[in-house]
């Protein structure tokens, strides 16, 4: 089946390389190589193919293709979790948009825009930007594309609100809306596949809050859609989400079963930030399991992807960054543009109205220089930490360590990237048990909060903590929480 879809694409291909008989054929082909682009789970195929619908399309000033082209381009980036690229498509998309009325493709845009600032750690302008897009979206004339743009954006800001910190009913009350949105949607409309994502999200929110019969039901329904629908990003979210709500009832065998679909999933849409999260859940499940070997294994995985991750982030932060000059900059000129506009009907002021230009060009040039500093603060702080102060980040990962979370592993490593690394070039024989232990007593947990938040004994963990001062030659005299907050 593979085959014949990259078949089917290269025909498509070669066929938009032939010479164009008319518009109206040529339409055709374009809108045809579109829905190969939507259907298609390979990213960078999906990429080609829709800038290449794009320039075909420009070719013949076909404006929605270009614009759809984009879109499906960002999207699927999106999906990926390629967010730079996204800004980067979006921004191509909007030229094109200035040309056509479609407020559908407006409000989507935004929507793309506002969730790729959030997954970068700009938060308030995420929510700005969605804010917006939600009062564009009742304007939309059709029906089954208005509520699957409005479920979209109410989804965008749970999505936003929980990265922001902020109250986990709001996250709820929002995904909530979304899947309402789209079960208004008909079944043979196009857009009834966004009820798979949104049933996901539900599951997620009623996991957040640890009503896991609720979150398991909507789970699996979700499963059922996304294979109903052939989605292989909620089959990544899904059974990953599914896989953390049975590790947290000690079901660690169908924990694995679905955490390893989920990362199945996931390297077919080559989404490293969803795989690097996948694997710190399967370790926890191995470790639970007792299999220290797999557990180091897939821990190291996902240091290796959080690392390479990290440097990605530290790099596209760039390109929002620039997004929000522009828009600052335009906003302001086309301010000044205004103001030039109705100073030129007052002629007899008209000293007066140079002067107040000049005024205000140099309030306009000094609140730039403001607006540019901090800018760049924020782009120094979202470098060192993605926005979030060091005590944030140690905040939550006790929280994590404390609900016995598997993420817990994943976003020590992101905050103290160089720790597990310097213990294993001490001692490379430590096991994923053990490297736990380490990064526990890190945090300054002592043996009986170790013993309590790792489902073990005292005894246990302080066998463990002998085997690690050996291990690590910690002299007699040392002790032992101090010498690691040292390493």
């Amino acid at each position: 089946m593979k085959r014949i879809g990259v078949k089917l694409s290269l025909l498509i291909l070669l066929t938009l390389n032939t010479t164009v008989y008319g518009q109206y054929n040529s339409r055709k082909q374009i809108d045809s190589i579109l829905k190969v682009t939507e259907g298609t789970n390979n990213v960078q195929q999906a990429i080609l193919l829709g800038i290449k619908a794009s320039d075909c399309a420009k070719k013949i000033h076909y404006d929605d293709g270009v614009t759809e082209g984009f879109i499906l381009a960002a999207l699927k980036c999106y999906n990926a979790g390629r967010n730079e690229e996204v800004l980067q498509f979006v921004s191509r998309a909007e030229s094109a948009v200035t040309n056509i009325s479609n407020r559908s493709y407006r409000v989507h845009l935004m929507t793309l825009k506002g969730m790729s600032y959030t997954n970068l750690g700009f938060y308030e302008q995420g929510k700005q930007v969605l804010n917006m897009a939600l009062s564009l979206a009742p304007t939309i004339p059709d029906p089954d594309t208005r509520h699957s743009r409005q479920g979209n954006i109410y989804a965008a800001l749970s999505e936003n609100n929980d990265k922001a910190k902020g109250k986990m009913d709001v996250s709820l009350a929002l995904v909530k809306k979304s899947y309402q949105e789209f079960t208004w949607v008909s079944k043979k409309s196009r857009f009834a596949v966004g009820l798979a994502l949104a049933t996901n999200n539900v599951g997620t929110g009623f996991l957040e809050i640890r009503k896991y019969d609720s979150a398991e039901v909507y789970l699996k329904k979700a499963i059922i859609l996304a294979a109903q629908y052939k989605d292989a990003t909620v089959q990544s979210f899904a059974n990953s989400d599914l896989g953390d709500v049975y590790y947290r009832e000690g079901k660690y065998t169908q924990s694995k079963d679905c955490y390893y679909k989920a990362a199945a999933a996931a390297k077919q849409l080559d989404n490293n930030y969803d795989l690097k999260d996948i694997y710190a859940g399967l370790s926890k499940v191995y470790t639970a399991l007792k299999d220290d070997k797999n557990s180091r294994k897939l821990l190291e995985a996902s240091m290796k992807l959080a690392d390479s991750l990290n440097k990605v982030d530290k790099a596209a932060v760039k390109t929002p960054l620039n997004d929000i000059i522009e828009a600052k900059g335009k906003e302001t000129s086309e301010n000044i543009i205004e103001l030039g506009i109705i100073l030129s009907g007052v002629l007899g002021l008209l000293i007066v109205a140079v002067a107040a230009f000049i005024i205000f060009f140099d309030k306009y040039k000094r609140q730039l220089k403001i607006t540019n500093e901090k800018i760049e603060a924020l782009s120094q702080k979202q470098a060192e930490n993605t926005g979030k102060s060091s005590i944030d980040c140690l905040n939550e990962i006790v929280a994590l360590a404390m609900d016995n979370n598997p993420l817990f592993l994943a976003k020590f490593n992101e905050l103290f990237p160089c720790f597990t690394p310097k213990l294993l070039a001490i001692a490379p024989n430590l096991i994923a048990t053990e490297i736990e232990v380490c990064i526990l007593l890190r945090i300054n947990f002592d043996t009986k909060e170790i013993a309590r938040y790792t489902n073990s004994t005292v005894r246990s963990v302080e066998g463990k903590k002998r085997r690690i001062r050996k291990k690590l030659n910690i002299p007699a005299v040392a002790d032992t929480n101090i010498w690691i907050a040292n390493v």
